[in-house]
């Protein structure tokens, strides 16, 4: 709360705001021309005038799935499975095509959508590929799917990809070949959409829904009683009450924000749309906005008078760190400072935490989910052969191994199904919570005792011995976790 009264002739702009209430402009439903105008305004900001949105390294042109949806033909009626090889353009406005051809590969759009019961939702298999390549119907779709693909046409784009569409779900090789490449798939991407809204019941929930709840970010008050405004400084006012916990509701208190791999989407996507119960929030690496406030008017405001900070997210947060030390390697300055070790590392830590409080469907989906926290910290910092290295090699650097260790008593829970020659598992119990950070090492204190991760620095010996699961090594792109007396080179897969 805070006094936003008039300070000299003009008065302040929260009026100006109060006055036109963007909070009741809203349409009723979330897939109104209203709704979609806006979207447009935030994709054509972000890529005009975002400084480390722009500078970001990873994105459309360089990297292209396995397969996508091609929405061309959406709103007739059918979508289809695209292989690679089979993709055009990814834009569908001639003007785009051209720019789009010179990029490399087309643009294309992810989802993040909570599966629920995977009995209801459609799937890539043996016995539905003919019928997805030949054209699906998009009745034939769940709501969320058929959303998905609809606002990806609207925006004036041709393929989207959705992992339970995109990747044979009854082949275990496949799976394991594409889950490594969900790195790459979506930190090309161009958005990513995220159905939080839907995450409650994914089978019959899209994502153009009515809005449950009106929306009110401000709530105007004056004080009224005698000898308020005194030597104190207590005023009448008038006072504002500024709505903060809006983020925290309709986002980050949701099912599909518990999902584990929400961690590894939300970090990589460089542009990301939450489609929630009430309203469309924006993220991207400079701004996190919703429709009631699309440009950040009041989030700014309530920050000059000191009421609350503006929203920020550690996902985000992450993607700038990484933007401004890649555009210091580019640069050709190697150095990094203490500062920016640390800044660095903190972050990381926090990820970590998020993720290890996560749920997942299958335990042995735990590691490779969150692949991409130490791919970025080994490509980021100047790595050579991103994606790859040993310990003590060039491509290798302080940050590209870290050491997972149980303590205090932490229980061991095998997981099968990680791929590699050697059976690989979680070691320890990735669950926690009361996270605390030290120099170079996280202490998550979860169930069953504690798990320590360190930080381990460049020059580790190769030939590391693990023992009754007391030990394990993150190297470069891949998690490799082995299971006791499997003496294997620590290096990375």
């Amino acid at each position: 709360m805070g006094d936003l009264g008039s300070r000299g002739s003009s008065p302040p702009l929260i009026w100006t705001l109060l006055d036109a209430k963007p909070w009741t402009g809203l349409d009723e439903h979330m897939g109104a021309s209203r709704s979609l105008r806006q979207v447009e305004s935030w994709l054509s900001s972000c890529e005009a005038g975002h400084e480390y949105c722009l500078s970001h390294s990873s994105g459309p042109g360089k990297y292209f799935p396995t397969r996508v949806i091609d929405v061309d033909r959406v709103e007739d009626g059918t979508v289809y499975l695209r292989e690679r090889s089979e993709v055009e353009t990814g834009f569908l406005s001639e003007e785009h095509k051209a720019e789009d051809l010179r990029r490399g590969y087309p643009v294309y759009w992810t989802l993040s959508h909570r599966w629920g019961d995977p009995e209801l939702i459609q799937q890539l298999s043996q016995s539905t590929e003919n019928r997805l390549r030949s054209g699906m119907g998009v009745s034939d779709l769940s709501p969320t799917f058929r959303d998905a693909c609809l606002i990806v046409r609207r925006m004036g784009y041709r393929y989207i990809w959705i992992d339970s569409l995109c990747i044979f779900q009854d082949s275990l090789s496949e799976w394991q070949q594409e889950a490594k490449a969900m790195v790459d798939v979506y930190r090309h991407s161009f958005c990513n959409i995220s159905a939080i809204g839907a995450s409650s019941n994914p089978s019959s929930i899209g994502l153009f829904s009515r809005r449950r709840l009106p929306l009110r970010l401000l709530f105007p008050f004056k004080v009224h009683g005698q000898h308020l405004d005194d030597e104190r400084g207590f005023r009448v006012g008038p006072w504002v009450f500024f709505n903060d916990s809006i983020w925290t509701d309709d986002v980050a208190n949701t099912p599909l924000s518990t999902r584990g791999w929400v961690v590894q989407e939300r970090f990589l996507a460089p542009q990301v749309l939450h489609f929630t119960e009430n309203q469309i929030y924006w993220e991207c690496l400079e701004t996190t906005v919703c429709e009631a406030d699309p440009s950040g008017e009041l989030q700014i405001l309530a920050k000059d008078w000191h009421l609350r900070p503006p929203i920020q997210t550690v996902y985000k947060a992450a993607g700038r760190e990484i933007a401004r030390s890649l555009s210091k390697v580019l640069s050709g300055q190697q150095y990094i400072t203490r500062e920016e070790e640390t800044a660095y590392l903190t972050l990381w830590g926090d990820l970590v935490s998020i993720y290890a409080n996560c749920a997942l469907t299958n335990e042995s989906d735990r590691l490779i989910a969150m692949s991409a926290v130490p791919f970025f910290s080994l490509e980021v910092k100047g790595a050579s052969t991103p994606g790859g290295g040993t310990s003590g090699s060039p491509a290798c650097n302080p940050r590209c191994l870290i050491t997972i260790s149980p303590v205090d008593g932490a229980s061991t829970q095998r997981s099968d199904g990680f791929p590699g020659s050697c059976k690989e598992y979680a070691s320890g119990q990735l669950k926690g919570i009361n996270r605390s950070f030290d120099g170079g090492r996280l202490i998550i204190n979860g169930v069953g005792g504690n798990l320590v991760i360190d930080f381990v620095k460049n020059g580790r010996d190769r030939h590391a011995s693990f023992t009754n699961c007391k030990e394990a090594v993150y190297t470069g792109a891949q998690c490799s976790l082995k299971q006791g007396g499997c003496d294997k080179l620590a290096e990375s897969g």
